[in-house]
């Protein structure tokens, strides 16, 4: 079904509104172009610099763009009844991520990595949960069932074996890990698929699909999180340019934000979490934890505030 109504938001970029695509269609086009250039270059059997520029633009800088909500007229009174979720709670995850991973020692650093990349891990099903959502009601079908959530949301336990196989936390039992995490993969997808109604099968198989490359690539796993890496932050990049509408210096605030902090966030989460940069690393992810906090309240829809000021922005959601 098509979405004419979203005409009267403003589209992500000039080329989608030149294309007039759908909601669906958008989100589609940004989830998938990621995932089909790394699966055409691992055909080709190399990785080229600038898919990995590309993903990493894509990917951690994203959490940048959470500045355009901060700035949003239709948001400000929301951020100033709420301090300790916008403001206090960001800002103290920032100061305790930087202390943290510059004063720990390196067992314990790799222990902080990865509860941050769990925690990074659930923060990725949430926005895949929201997309779905969203997706199911732009094409007017019924929302999500309780055993879909439940599934999409079990998905953080395929990407959690993904992601212990990125660490190398236990190279002896790769193989089970392995076959465990695509055990549950096939599960899910079979769960996933809806007879009779392909596109809704297609939209649950999406996120089953997410964290497969962790578990179907044995070599280059890093290079292969950058695909839903870059997947992720492609569409919370949509999700904010749909949503919020801070004033034109603002907008100019944004960019420069994303065109200066991006690269310097992105190559600061490339340091590691040992040796002498570790404060930077932690800082780095300090920022984005604290984007992880601040979205958590920016997409809660079962708050009233929220759930109006985002039916103003996605009409579809009325």
């Amino acid at each position: 079904m098509g979405l004419p109504q979203l005409s009267a938001s403003r589209a992500p970029s000039v080329a989608l509104r030149a294309a007039r695509l759908t909601f669906p269609h958008q989100v589609l086009l940004v989830s998938a172009l990621p995932w089909v250039l790394f699966l055409i270059l691992r055909v080709q059997g190399q990785m080229p610099m600038v898919f990995v520029v590309l993903a990493l633009g894509l990917g951690t800088p994203h959490v940048l763009a959470t500045a355009a909500l901060y700035l949003d007229p239709g948001l400000r009174d929301h951020v100033r009844a709420h301090r300790t979720r916008y403001l206090v709670a960001p800002a103290a995850v920032l100061v305790i991520a930087t202390v943290a991973f510059a004063a720990a020692p390196t067992r314990a650093a790799t222990f902080l990595l990865l509860g941050f990349l769990l925690w990074q891990t659930h923060h990725f099903t949430k926005q895949n949960l929201g997309m779905v959502a969203f997706s199911l009601r732009a094409t007017k079908r019924p929302g999500l069932t309780t055993r879909e959530r439940r599934l999409i949301l079990g998905t953080t336990a395929i990407g959690a074996l993904g992601v212990i196989r990125l660490m190398g936390l236990a190279p002896s039992v790769d193989g089970p890990l392995r076959a465990a995490g695509v055990a549950m993969l096939v599960v899910a997808a079979a769960v996933a698929v809806r007879p009779g109604d392909l596109r809704r099968s297609a939209t649950l198989l999406g996120p089953v699909a997410f964290y497969s490359p962790l578990l179907l690539f044995s070599v280059d796993l890093g290079t292969a999180a950058l695909a839903y890496q870059a997947a992720h932050g492609a569409q919370y990049y949509l999700m904010t340019a749909h949503a919020a509408r801070p004033t034109p210096a603002a907008r100019r605030d944004v960019l420069v934000l994303l065109l200066v902090g991006g690269p310097l966030i992105a190559a600061a989460s490339l340091l590691g979490p040992y040796g002498g940069e570790a404060w930077v690393f932690g800082a780095a992810k300090g920022v984005v934890a604290a984007h992880f906090i601040a979205d958590a309240g920016f997409w809660r829809l079962r708050d009233p505030e929220i759930r109006g000021f985002m039916q103003k922005r996605f009409v579809f959601l009325g």
